[in-house]
């Protein structure tokens, strides 16, 4: 019992639009009365959970996104330090001065703003000519240099650093 009411049924009413309370087999409104139906809230709670598990894709897809920009922007930083100690050895290749069989050398070449390589070159050894080059192993040698290029990218919010090395020959005359 609830409310001193009996909820065991529910009694249907006819209500007649035209105050003829008399009559049942008129047309009207069916009103439907008894207890009402117990509610619990599970309505409430389970659509409280599937906010929750939406709200955390949403915060996962954010993060995923960030993580994905930030990997993109590290890529391209080390892209453009790559491409400018590739660019600062063929400078320093095609350069006279890049090279000298009694100190190391130190140049430093600027591209964009905030890219830079820095090649530095190491006189290793001397050895003969190779065969078939057209030089006499009697008269010239080949003088052997290792070119350290470290390209540098400072554009952006971090620094990418990439360190290439090149092998350069030089055919002198043995006299030097």
């Amino acid at each position: 019992m609830r409310n001193g009411l009996s909820c065991s049924r529910t009694r249907n009413f006819r209500v007649v639009p035209t105050g003829d309370s008399a009559r049942l087999d008129t047309p009207g409104v069916f009103i439907t009365t008894g207890c009402p139906a117990r509610q619990t809230g599970a309505v409430l709670v389970m659509s409280m959970v599937i906010l929750v598990i939406l709200t955390l894709l949403a915060i996962s897809a954010m993060n995923t996104s960030l993580f994905q920009t930030k990997m993109a922007g590290n890529a391209q930083d080390l892209n453009r330090a790559f491409t400018a100690a590739e660019s600062g050895l063929s400078n320093a290749a095609n350069l006279g001065n890049a090279i000298d069989l009694n100190l190391q050398v130190k140049n430093s070449y600027d591209y964009d703003v905030g890219t830079h390589a820095d090649v530095t070159s190491d006189w290793l050894s001397n050895t003969p000519p190779k065969r078939g080059s057209g030089y006499s192993a009697i008269s010239y040698d080949s003088a052997n240099f290792n070119l350290t290029s470290v390209g540098t990218t400072t554009a952006s919010l971090n620094t990418a650093k990439t360190e290439l090395h090149q092998g350069l020959s030089q055919i002198i005359n043995k006299a030097q």
